[in-house]
Protein backbone atom coordinates (compact mmCIF):
# COMPACT_ATOMS: atom_id res chain seq x y z
CA UNK A 1 0.00 0.00 0.00
CA UNK A 2 2.82 2.41 0.88
CA UNK A 3 4.46 1.94 -2.52
CA UNK A 4 1.15 2.68 -4.25
CA UNK A 5 0.79 5.98 -2.35
CA UNK A 6 4.30 6.99 -3.45
CA UNK A 7 3.48 6.17 -7.08
CA UNK A 8 0.28 8.23 -6.84
CA UNK A 9 2.23 11.17 -5.37
CA UNK A 10 4.72 10.99 -8.26
CA UNK A 11 1.84 10.92 -10.80
CA UNK A 12 0.14 13.86 -9.07
CA UNK A 13 3.38 15.86 -9.07
CA UNK A 14 4.02 15.14 -12.75
CA UNK A 15 0.46 16.13 -13.70
CA UNK A 16 0.64 19.33 -11.62
CA UNK A 17 3.98 20.38 -13.15
CA UNK A 18 3.02 19.44 -16.68
CA UNK A 19 -0.28 21.31 -16.32
CA UNK A 20 1.51 24.48 -15.23
CA UNK A 21 3.93 24.25 -18.16
CA UNK A 22 1.64 23.09 -20.98
CA UNK A 23 -1.01 25.75 -20.35
CA UNK A 24 1.11 28.11 -22.47
CA UNK A 25 1.49 25.70 -25.40
CA UNK A 26 -1.06 27.49 -27.58
CA UNK A 27 -0.06 31.01 -26.56
CA UNK A 28 0.59 33.03 -29.72
CA UNK A 29 2.34 35.93 -27.99
CA UNK A 30 6.13 35.69 -27.95
CA UNK A 31 7.16 34.18 -24.63
CA UNK A 32 9.73 32.06 -22.88
CA UNK A 33 9.27 29.63 -20.03
CA UNK A 34 11.91 29.62 -17.31
CA UNK A 35 11.67 27.12 -14.48
CA UNK A 36 13.65 27.52 -11.29
CA UNK A 37 13.88 24.36 -9.21
CA UNK A 38 15.34 24.69 -5.74
CA UNK A 39 16.80 21.20 -5.40
CA UNK A 40 13.39 19.56 -5.09
CA UNK A 41 13.16 15.80 -4.89
CA UNK A 42 10.01 15.45 -7.02
CA UNK A 43 11.63 15.41 -10.49
CA UNK A 44 10.66 19.03 -11.21
CA UNK A 45 13.75 19.73 -13.31
CA UNK A 46 13.37 16.52 -15.32
CA UNK A 47 9.72 17.30 -16.08
CA UNK A 48 10.45 20.96 -16.84
CA UNK A 49 13.17 20.16 -19.39
CA UNK A 50 10.48 18.74 -21.69
CA UNK A 51 8.56 22.04 -21.82
CA UNK A 52 10.67 24.98 -20.63
CA UNK A 53 13.13 27.10 -22.57
CA UNK A 54 15.44 27.35 -19.55
CA UNK A 55 15.61 25.20 -16.41
CA UNK A 56 17.70 26.54 -13.54
CA UNK A 57 18.82 24.33 -10.67
CA UNK A 58 21.16 26.06 -8.20
CA UNK A 59 24.24 24.31 -6.85
CA UNK A 60 22.94 24.82 -3.33
CA UNK A 61 19.45 25.42 -1.98
CA UNK A 62 18.33 29.06 -1.95
CA UNK A 63 16.99 30.68 1.18
CA UNK A 64 13.74 31.87 -0.40
CA UNK A 65 11.40 31.62 -3.36
CA UNK A 66 12.40 35.22 -4.18
CA UNK A 67 16.02 34.15 -4.71
CA UNK A 68 14.83 31.49 -7.17
CA UNK A 69 12.63 33.95 -9.01
CA UNK A 70 15.44 36.51 -9.15
CA UNK A 71 17.62 33.82 -10.74
CA UNK A 72 14.95 33.36 -13.40
CA UNK A 73 14.74 37.12 -13.97
CA UNK A 74 18.50 37.30 -14.59
CA UNK A 75 18.13 34.68 -17.35
CA UNK A 76 15.02 36.18 -18.95
CA UNK A 77 14.93 38.16 -22.18
CA UNK A 78 11.43 39.65 -22.06
CA UNK A 79 10.10 42.97 -20.85
CA UNK A 80 7.29 41.48 -18.77
CA UNK A 81 7.46 38.71 -16.22
CA UNK A 82 4.81 36.35 -14.89
CA UNK A 83 5.50 34.25 -11.82
CA UNK A 84 3.49 31.10 -11.20
CA UNK A 85 3.90 27.98 -9.12
CA UNK A 86 3.51 24.37 -10.20
CA UNK A 87 -0.08 24.32 -9.01
CA UNK A 88 -1.00 27.63 -10.69
CA UNK A 89 -3.17 27.93 -13.75
CA UNK A 90 -4.13 30.97 -15.78
CA UNK A 91 -7.64 30.70 -17.12
CA UNK A 92 -7.55 31.42 -20.87
CA UNK A 93 -3.87 32.49 -21.07
CA UNK A 94 -4.22 34.24 -24.46
CA UNK A 95 -7.07 36.45 -23.20
CA UNK A 96 -5.36 37.02 -19.84
CA UNK A 97 -2.15 38.27 -21.43
CA UNK A 98 -4.00 40.38 -24.01
CA UNK A 99 -5.86 42.11 -21.14
CA UNK A 100 -2.65 42.54 -19.15
CA UNK A 101 -0.79 44.03 -22.10
CA UNK A 102 -3.71 46.38 -22.75
CA UNK A 103 -3.48 47.64 -19.14
CA UNK A 104 0.23 48.31 -19.56
CA UNK A 105 -0.32 50.05 -22.91
CA UNK A 106 -3.05 52.27 -21.44
CA UNK A 107 -1.02 53.21 -18.36
CA UNK A 108 2.73 53.57 -18.96
CA UNK A 109 3.27 54.17 -15.22
CA UNK A 110 1.87 50.74 -14.36
CA UNK A 111 4.56 48.41 -13.06
CA UNK A 112 2.66 45.31 -11.87
CA UNK A 113 -0.65 43.45 -12.06
CA UNK A 114 -2.26 40.60 -10.20
CA UNK A 115 -5.20 38.40 -11.00
CA UNK A 116 -7.89 36.66 -8.99
CA UNK A 117 -6.96 33.44 -7.25
CA UNK A 118 -9.04 30.28 -7.51
CA UNK A 119 -8.66 26.60 -6.73
CA UNK A 120 -8.80 24.18 -9.67
CA UNK A 121 -12.44 23.24 -10.27
CA UNK A 122 -11.76 19.52 -9.86
CA UNK A 123 -10.24 20.14 -6.41
CA UNK A 124 -12.34 23.06 -5.22
CA UNK A 125 -14.59 22.65 -2.21
CA UNK A 126 -17.42 24.90 -1.09
CA UNK A 127 -15.10 26.19 1.65
CA UNK A 128 -12.49 27.11 -1.00
CA UNK A 129 -15.09 29.11 -2.90
CA UNK A 130 -15.94 31.10 0.22
CA UNK A 131 -12.31 31.67 1.26
CA UNK A 132 -11.08 32.71 -2.19
CA UNK A 133 -14.14 34.86 -2.90
CA UNK A 134 -13.38 36.75 0.32
CA UNK A 135 -9.66 36.95 -0.47
CA UNK A 136 -10.25 38.23 -4.02
CA UNK A 137 -12.90 40.73 -2.87
CA UNK A 138 -10.60 42.07 -0.15
CA UNK A 139 -7.78 42.65 -2.62
CA UNK A 140 -10.09 44.17 -5.22
CA UNK A 141 -11.42 46.65 -2.64
CA UNK A 142 -7.92 47.43 -1.39
CA UNK A 143 -6.64 48.02 -4.93
CA UNK A 144 -9.63 49.78 -6.49
CA UNK A 145 -11.05 51.82 -3.64
CA UNK A 146 -8.24 52.28 -1.14
CA UNK A 147 -5.45 52.53 -3.75
CA UNK A 148 -3.51 49.98 -1.70
CA UNK A 149 -0.57 48.69 -3.67
CA UNK A 150 -0.14 51.84 -5.69
CA UNK A 151 3.21 53.53 -5.57
CA UNK A 152 3.33 56.65 -3.47
CA UNK A 153 6.65 57.62 -5.02
CA UNK A 154 6.44 60.32 -7.68
CA UNK A 155 7.56 58.91 -11.00
CA UNK A 156 8.79 61.55 -13.47
CA UNK A 157 6.51 61.96 -16.50
CA UNK A 158 9.42 61.36 -18.85
CA UNK A 159 10.24 58.00 -17.23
Amino acid sequence: MRGEKKKQKIRDTRERHEGALTQFGSLTLPHEIIVTDDKSTDNTAEIARKYADIVLVPESKHVSISANRNDGVRHSHGDMLVFIDADSRIKEPEAFFARALKHFDENPRLVALTGSLHVSPELETFGDKIVYAGFNLTHRVKNKLAAHGRSTRKIPDDA
